[in-house]
């Protein structure tokens, strides 16, 4: 005779299980959100790679930004002031793609922002207007972002440059730092967003000297940094934001 478990068994193992996993869930739960972490900054490397190619591939300039206390990466092309001189208004300029001016568009003046006639508002960049945005894995957010300014950086935000300017990666635990130079170009979104100074990727696969602080809500941090000259993207070890000694805010919070 064939012996079968009875549904009495069969509903006591089914208990057993699910106390088991009750129980294992929450002691996991911290080994995941370190890998949601880890995941975020191979997700940041990925489109910093990405995006190096596809400026030197079109010969373009695009630059991302990342929005503090959010998950959110804005990637969008930097809009040529030789090209969009010709442009006429704000929308469109928004919705201008090319690499001259339209001939169907009226000769005049730019009547945008000046910030808005080489950078677009993030606010109003949107896939229709060509822009991207990335969302990290769940719990994970930016908490911070620098960027060493140079003399294209000072160029594209409107800026005189600076006599001390400097892009080398060395010098982030510098006076430069302490006078908040890198963060030259931040700015607070209608929605109560502040994004980040712009992080470029130029067509000579060159890019902005920066660094990233990533954050999940178990007050962990991860840094990457982006080395401008080699476009090298280092990812440092994750640390709890009391011990991040690093330059860049571990305070924030979602």
């Amino acid at each position: 005779m064939s012996k079968a478990f009875t549904l009495i068994e069969m509903m006591i193992v089914l208990v057993v299980l699910i106390i088991l996993a009750a129980v294992s869930v929450p002691l996991l739960e911290p080994s995941m959100a370190n890998q949601r972490l880890h995941q975020g900054a191979s997700l940041l490397r990925t489109e910093w790679a990405a995006m190096r190619l596809k400026a030197m591939s079109e010969g373009k300039i695009y630059c991302c930004r990342v929005a503090f206390a959010n998950d959110t990466l804005l990637i969008d092309r930097v809009l040529d002031v030789h090209f969009t001189a010709a442009l006429s208004t704000e929308q469109e300029v928004d919705n201008y793609r090319g690499d001259a001016p339209p001939s169907t568009l009226e000769d005049g003046g730019f009547t945008g922002e000046e910030e808005d006639f080489i950078l677009r508002d993030p606010d109003r960049a949107t896939e229709e207007t060509g822009a991207k945005r990335v969302q990290l894995p769940k719990g994970v957010f930016f908490s911070d972002a620098i960027a060493l300014p140079d003399e294209r950086a000072f160029y594209y935000l409107g800026l005189t440059e600076d006599a001390n300017a400097t892009d080398d990666e060395n010098t982030f635990v510098s006076e430069t730092v302490a006078n908040q130079e890198v963060r030259l170009g931040e700015s607070s979104g209608s929605e109560g967003i502040t994004w980040s100074v712009p992080i470029f990727f130029f067509p000579d696969g060159t890019t902005s000297t920066a660094a990233v602080l990533l954050k999940n809500e178990r007050n962990r941090c991860i840094e990457v940094r982006l080395r401008g000259l080699t476009a090298t993207t280092t990812i440092r070890d994750a640390v709890s934001a009391e011990n991040y000694t690093g330059e860049l805010k571990a305070d924030t919070q979602r």
